[in-house]
């Protein structure tokens, strides 16, 4: 075996080889996450055509375990996206004429939700977890303009803006790095019944610090 070859087995051992679980009870986690994700709009000036667009987003929370396995917390997040598009929308003109074509705008959200988190022990350093996160969500919908088809100008529309709740469940593969580190990614979906911004694909990436 070359040296490069047994470097390498000993790293996967590191990493694999069982250890101690690690003890999550009244431990603080604060974390910030990166979540790019695939937004489902309604567009806002008629409700008549929907279109899905990638829309990053920020988040920055805490959690605390109850238990080794069992956490609660909460997490504020804020996402920025402009210059969406929504093909195909039918929407009245200012003098009453009926039209269709795109409906352009800029989209701004900032919510707050509460969570809870279950780490599925494995007395490894990677980990399973879940998460539900129910909170409220506002949204701004600014810059609107509707192009009808075949015409080389847009029509400006009235900016709007609506508050939501919002229901998140997420999937998370977990590594905890010695006593203070700890990274986990995974997949989500969000909906807000009701909302322009009726449902969400979510892929968080976190980075916390355990205090």
């Amino acid at each position: 075996m070359t040296a490069r070859a047994l470097s390498i087995l000993l790293v996967v051992l590191a990493v694999t080889a069982p250890r101690p679980a690690f003890a999550d009870k009244q431990e603080l986690y604060t974390f910030v996450a990166f979540e790019p994700q695939l937004t489902s709009f309604t567009e806002p000036i008629a409700a008549s055509a929907s279109g899905t667009v990638f829309t990053p987003a920020v988040a920055l929370g805490a959690f605390y375990g109850l238990t080794n396995t069992i956490h609660v917390g909460a997490v504020f997040r804020g996402s920025l996206a402009n210059d969406l598009r929504v093909d195909g929308s039918q929407v009245r003109l200012p003098d009453g004429t009926p039209s269709e074509g795109n409906v352009y705008f800029n989209h701004r959200a900032i919510g707050l939700g509460a969570l809870g988190y279950y780490r599925f022990d494995t007395g490894r350093s990677f980990a399973p977890a879940v998460e539900a996160e129910v909170g409220f969500t506002s949204h701004e919908y600014s810059v609107v303009a509707f192009g009808p088809a075949g015409e080389p100008f847009t029509v400006a529309y009235p900016s709007t803006s609506e508050l939501r709740v919002h229901l998140r469940a997420t999937a998370l593969a977990e590594y905890r790095v010695g006593n203070h580190l700890h990274a986990s990614a995974g997949v989500g979906f969000s909906a807000e019944p009701g909302g322009l911004a009726a449902w969400q694909v979510v892929v968080p990436v976190r980075f916390a610090w355990i205090w």
